[in-house]
């Protein structure tokens, strides 16, 4: 340890010298009251040129020669100065035994803490037990094992800064309650809330809307709902210096602007701000924001699957992804089954060039006009949906405040409880679309050539074809059985409506069989290219307009059966096959 000669001059011992740190913060409650880093430091060093060190503290310091520990917008009432500041680095080395002595100078005990007296008195035990003392400057006051009754004081001073810091916390909020109430009533600018496509008016009063920005925003929404991937739109805004600000534009802040509700003006539930982009866009950007499918859009220099976040494996329910196996051969596989900790054991590899071609024709031959047409709402079960909506988002309003003030040990149980919220929110969604009866018919003028949409290069092509299925396919339901012989079966399920297809493939996936279902409040229809069995709630009738293909019969039967769909269905379809047959049989004889 240095040692330097004692200037007391009654004595020539020799006294040790320990190194001098002085510690400020700031916080932002702290810097809107007008304490800074630099006032606090002037105010410590003017101090330090008078002091004068007792002679129990058995050490002289050195005036000249100190560290500053600096923590800016760290909250001492949560302790989070201890856990991600200086000081928390600080204390982490005397803990470790890399520190033995010291004197800590803090302004005011409240700079060292803020949190309730048993925690406060923890941490500077922390220090003082492990040699270091510890002098306030604004009483004068040391604390420090070798000073008496030091205790007493510094547990004063605790009491003192966790009083202080409640007080000023609530009058933190009464000031921001009182500024939102102004600026509902009397139109008032929320002035330290500006947003960046905000200006405040000379008196600070009112907003002005930053046309430049207001129009890159909305440059930025058109082409996301259009369907332009993230990266893509990123990079094109980037490489043109359309900026909002000078950082240009990241992932996070794409993502944060895109879910940002003060562009269409709200602050929480209250509208606070000028309505900068067009609710209906912002609404738009939302569903695809909801939607696995878009946020899950493959990026780089191919793009090999059309069907991310659409295809399901209808065994375990899980995503289907495009993997390339031996010969470069490109297959639908499901994640669970190649996971090794949620198994899917009854998934098989489907060939996925031929599968995309196949739904690829199948898409642009739908009668869109008629899945539109047939599609009819339940008033009363889409008001009951929308009331749970609703209750579903205020719950994940309220949890996410709570996340912006919670402790660190609440943050990931308040994560979780908004991740599920959201996850619960989107079923619902898809629930209501389904009801509302929205189809949305495609311009399928862009599947014309399948050829050269299975082009992996073609990107901006298979782009918009990416598009045009979400927005119209809401998940295809992909199984491989390995029966007699090998079959596929694809179950395109369609946004807005109830009805589906379900599409059966021989080993090849060439020949098709086609089945329609479609749901109405009565019964349910199953309808192929030669006939159509209605099932209602006591009365099953088959209607054959010409002879049924006893094909059709057999896989539809099949269906009913692999899919538990209606067990009284199968036992009927297994007691008429014979009937059918003969039926045929006399159908076909009178056609000869």
């Amino acid at each position: 340890m240095d040692m330097i000669q004692s200037i007391d001059g009654d004595s020539t011992s020799v006294k040790p010298l320990v190194k001098v740190t002085i510690y400020c913060r700031v916080s932002s409650l702290i810097q809107i009251d007008g304490y800074g880093l630099r006032r606090q430091q002037d105010a410590v060093k003017a101090f330090l040129e008078d002091f004068k060190v007792p002679d129990e503290l058995g050490y002289e310091i050195d005036r000249e020669n100190y560290e500053i520990l600096e923590d800016a917008g760290k909250s001492a009432y949560h302790g989070f100065n201890f856990t991600k500041g200086q000081l928390g680095q600080y204390r982490q080395k005397i803990l470790d035994g890399e520190i033995s002595s010291g004197l800590l100078i803090i302004e005011n005990v409240d700079r060292f803490t803020r949190m309730e007296e048993y925690l406060a008195i923890q941490e500077f035990n922390n220090l003082i037990l492990n040699g270091i003392d510890i002098l306030e400057v604004d009483t004068n006051e040391i604390f420090s094992r070798k000073v008496k009754k030091s205790l007493n004081k510094l547990t004063v001073s605790i009491e003192r800064a966790y009083a202080e810091s409640e007080r000023k916390s609530k009058i933190s909020k009464r000031s921001w309650a009182n500024r939102k109430r102004k600026s509902l009533e009397d139109g008032i600018a929320i002035n330290n809330n500006t947003p960046e496509w905000l200006a405040l008016s000379d008196d600070r009063q009112t907003y002005i809307v930053i046309e430049e920005k207001v129009e890159i925003l909305n440059e930025v929404f058109r082409a996301f709902v259009e369907g332009h991937g993230a990266t893509a739109i990123i990079n094109k805004m980037n490489e043109n210096k359309r900026f909002i600000n000078k950082n240009g534009w990241s992932t996070n802040k794409f993502y944060h602007l895109l879910r940002n509700k003060r562009l269409v003006g709200f602050l929480g539930k209250e509208r606070h701000y000028p309505i900068v982009i067009d609710p209906i866009l912002f609404e738009q950007a939302q569903t695809l924001l909801n939607n696995k499918t878009r946020q899950r859009k493959k990026s780089g220099s191919m793009m090999r699957s059309l069907f991310n976040g659409v295809a399901k494996c209808k065994y375990c329910g899980n995503g289907m992804i495009v993997q390339t196996m031996t010969s470069s051969q490109l297959y639908l596989r499901c994640i669970a089954e190649r996971s090794k900790t949620i198994k899917c054991t009854e998934a098989k590899l489907i060939r996925y060039k031929e599968a995309e071609r196949l739904l690829l024709e199948h898409i642009r031959n739908v009668d869109w006009t008629k899945l539109k047409s047939e599609s009819t709402p339940d008033l009363r079960i889409l008001n009951e949906l929308k009331i749970e909506s609703s209750i579903l988002i205020s719950k994940i309003e309220e949890a996410q405040k709570e996340l912006e003030k919670a402790d660190d040990d609440l943050v990931v149980h308040l994560s979780r409880v908004i991740t599920n919220k959201r996850s619960e929110l989107r079923v619902l969604e898809e629930k209501i679309a389904n009801v509302e009866g929205y189809v949305e018919i495609p311009d399928v003028s862009i599947v014309a050539d399948i050829n050269e949409i299975q082009n992996q290069e073609n990107i901006d092509l298979r782009q918009n074809v990416y598009t045009l299925l979400t927005k119209t396919i809401s998940t295809i339901t992909c199984a491989r059985y390995d029966l007699l012989d090998t079959m596929y079966a694809f179950e395109i399920n369609y946004i807005g409506t109830e009805q589906k297809h379900v599409l059966f493939c021989s080993k090849d996936l060439s020949k098709v069989i086609a089945v329609y279902i479609k749901k109405t409040d009565n019964a349910v229809l199953y309808s192929t290219s030669s006939f159509t069995i209605e099932v209602a709630k006591e009365l099953i009738t088959l209607d054959i307009p010409e002879a049924v293909k006893i094909e059709d019969y057999a896989i539809l039967k099949s269906y009913v059966e692999l899919y538990n769909l209606d067990q009284n269905l199968s036992d009927w379809m297994s007691a008429q096959f014979s009937e059918v047959l003969r039926q045929t049989a006399e159908l076909n004889m009178i056609d000869l």
